[in-house]
């Protein structure tokens, strides 16, 4: 059984780009169920996300081309999630508010909490999407998530500064949140297309007023704004709203659209004395970065950049620390195998609380860690082969008798030295830029050097060859980067415990 999805969100495409696609929701939701039986649809302001579960990888192309072919503008700007894990773990990250514009926001809890107590919602997803719920809630509380108080009112009253007078279309959820928000000394005025009765209780909530739809245009000459959050398929507002009304009014009207399919002809925008926003246009609080502490050098920054690429839409504040092997390019490495040599003082920073994660070389980490610490992922190793870099291009067979060979591993040493006795090895240090100059120059006839560090610096070209196992066995962990952080910090755990190797 393997569960996927496939899915479009406002960090894969504009609002322009999705629109389309709401509009025809239903005829997604009835294509996507009539392909399996187990295939269920989630629509929120910011996703349209298609879940399955299908017996083998196949079935799983098959459905998911079908849809493709199908909604090619669906596909333009999807991505696609498969396997248990990959899949439980968005959904861990969607429940968690870390997937949301506003980072931790609670809304989307309860928009999951609705969506699965649909009555034609499958069974299994149900469980599923019931046990992610019940995790999500727990990580919420105990990380500090839940105590985020930013949402989509607090961010559209700041921008309105001290309007007085501010308008809402509609009576749904952000129509609540704006009646449970209201600042002090701001009239809000609930108007209803349909639902009068829904408006008069929010206005009774919040102190304000419920208005017909009929009396927009009276209620227009005096607002300083309007919210316009419906669910209609078709624009509330147009044109032929406003271009009466602004004739009399001697101040600028500002509209907010905080609908998907819009509410607001976009046409509106372009009226003078109109000022037109909609979800894209927002100035949505920045993502709290994540401070991640590592080593200044080249291939450090490299390793943060490899995780980085692994976690879109999180941010990563990189602080360089200095270690005592950064510092100290003398004492030889093979005498500080299995010390915290390259990683005591960024351990010290994140015991501190000066960071919040550590990326490693996993094989630079000593085995006895603080008790405070974790891993909370060790990634797969993109290559444990070592390489040999040498002049002329020249490998350990073809290498004169008396080459000098440059490595600072005691365990290189060794296996260079069994395979051939004429071979002289000599320790070498500094970074892998600094090694490879200590080549060109001369002091070396050949270096050797992890094949993931080259490849991921982009030196690949210098490889004169990959030396065999049979030569030198790797480190087990070479290779891997491993993610440290605090015990206490569960959220981050859950940020990057989906980057362990399976």
């Amino acid at each position: 059984m393997i569960l996927y999805l496939i899915g479009i969100d406002h960090k894969s495409a504009t609002i322009q780009e999705r629109e389309p696609l709401y509009r025809r929701r239903s005829e997604i939701t009835d294509f996507w169920k009539g392909i399996g039986e187990d295939h269920v649809a989630l629509f929120t302001c910011n996703r349209i996300e298609l879940y399955g579960i299908s017996e083998d990888i196949f079935s799983v192309s098959r459905a998911i081309g079908l849809f493709q072919e199908r909604f090619p503008e669906f596909s333009e700007y999807s991505y696609v999630k498969e396997g248990r894990d990959e899949v439980i773990e968005h959904a861990f990250r969607l429940a968690c508010g870390l997937e949301s514009r506003i980072i931790g926001e609670k809304e989307i809890l309860k928009q999951l909490d609705s969506w699965i107590k649909e009555d034609s919602f499958p069974l299994i997803w149900k469980n599923i999407w019931s046990e992610v719920l019940d995790r999500a809630k727990h990580i919420r509380a105990s990380s500090g998530l839940d105590s985020v108080k930013n949402n989509i009112a607090k961010i559209v009253f700041k921008d309105l500064g001290f309007k007085k007078n501010i308008v809402i279309i509609g009576t749904g959820k952000i129509a609540q949140i704006f009646s449970e928000n209201k600042p002090l000394g701001v009239n809000l005025y609930f108007v209803a297309r349909k639902k009068h009765k829904k408006a008069k209780r929010l206005a009774k909530e919040s102190g304000g007023s419920a208005v017909l739809l009929d009396d927009l245009g009276k209620l227009l000459l005096g607002a300083d704004a309007v919210i316009s959050a419906t669910s209609s398929p078709h624009y509330v507002l147009r044109k032929e709203h406003f271009l009466d009304i602004l004739q009399k009014r001697n101040r600028p009207l500002f509209l907010y659209d905080l609908a998907v399919p819009r509410d607001i002809e976009p046409g509106v925008g372009r009226i003078p004395g109109i000022f037109l926003q909609n979800l894209d246009d927002l100035a949505f609080p920045a993502r709290p970065g994540i401070k991640v502490g590592t080593r200044p050098s080249s291939l450090a920054l490299k390793q943060v950049e490899e995780i980085r690429r692994l976690l879109p839409g999180i941010r990563f504040d990189v602080v360089t620390i200095k270690t005592k092997g950064d510092k100290d390019k003398v004492t030889p490495l093979s005498s500080q195998e299995n010390t915290d040599f390259f990683t005591h003082e960024i351990e010290k920073a994140l015991l501190n609380g000066e960071i919040d994660a550590a990326i490693h070389s996993a094989k630079d980490l000593e085995e006895n860690t603080p008790e405070e610490l974790i891993l909370a992922a060790v990634t797969k190793s993109i290559s444990r082969s070592d390489s040999l870099v040498a002049r002329e291009n020249l490998t350990l067979d073809t290498l004169p008798t008396g080459s000098r060979i440059g490595t600072s591993s005691k365990n290189r040493r060794l296996g260079v030295s069994k395979y051939r006795k004429d071979l002289v090895t000599l320790d070498i240090r500094g970074n892998i830029d600094e090694r490879l100059t200590q080549l060109d120059k001369g002091y070396f006839d050949a270096i050797i050097i992890a094949h993931a560090a080259l490849i991921r610096l982009g030196y690949g070209n210098r490889i004169s060859q990959i030396i065999p196992y049979s030569i030198i066995e790797p480190h087990p962990l070479q290779g891997r980067l491993a993610i440290q952080i605090r015990r206490d910090r569960h959220d981050l755990f859950e940020i990057f415990r989906g980057l362990n190797e399976n």
